[in-house]
């Protein structure tokens, strides 16, 4: 699985979750520009599995009330974000 494949699958299910807890606003904020910009639909997806990614999140939203705020983070600005998610991959 490629690093943007994992951010993606991360998105959706973190946006499942979101809607099982009844959220109604999600900020997602991450350091990939790309990633943002792609799934905000600013930019076009051009892999296939990334475009089947985005449509199931896309559908996800679309039946649904909440909110979604996309934020692109530098990624100097995200260091600490790196550590931990360092950190729990160590765990497993």
């Amino acid at each position: 699985m490629t690093n943007n494949e994992a951010e993606y699958l991360g998105w959706y299910y973190w946006v499942k979750r979101a809607l099982e807890l009844w959220a109604t606003e999600i900020d997602l904020k991450m350091d990939s520009q790309l990633v943002v910009k792609q799934l905000s639909w600013e930019w076009k997806i051009k892999k296939e599995e990334l475009g089947r990614i985005a449509s199931d999140i896309k559908e996800l939203v679309n039946n649904s009330w909440v909110k979604i705020n996309y934020i692109w983070i530098p990624r100097e600005q995200n260091k600490e974000a790196d550590r931990l998610s360092n950190v729990a991959m160590d765990l497993n």
